[in-house]
């Protein structure tokens, strides 16, 4: 099934356990083979924000947008029904709102 952006954008975004996690505002993408293929979920209102030319404002640079990443989506029809349920997508956002030490970042990034 082949989607257009304006299709995805604005659809609600629903959780394996039917929680609502929000709506699209944006998507990520990356080429592949010649065409732009769907990485991610751009959710919520920081994305929106983001997505309405609001970029430069500095208070939102702070600011995750709410990603979903295209391999949790298990079905589109009227919403996009996720496999995932809404505990793990708390608990990988927590993880990766919680900045790494300065040394163990240092050693990640290679200096």
């Amino acid at each position: 099934m082949r989607l257009r952006y304006h299709q995805l954008v604005g659809m609600r975004v629903v959780a394996a356990d039917g929680k609502e996690v929000g709506r699209v505002a944006d998507l990520e993408a990356e080429p592949r083979g010649g065409r732009l293929q769907v990485t991610g979920l751009l959710v919520g209102p920081v994305a929106l924000l983001q997505r309405i030319a609001f970029r430069h404002w500095p208070g939102l640079a702070v600011l995750p947008a709410r990603t979903i990443p295209w391999e949790w989506v298990a079905r589109v029809d009227d919403r996009i029904h996720l496999r995932v349920e809404s505990a793990e997508i708390a608990q990988s956002e927590a993880s990766a709102a919680i900045p790494l030490p300065a040394k163990e970042a240092a050693e990640e990034t290679g200096r």
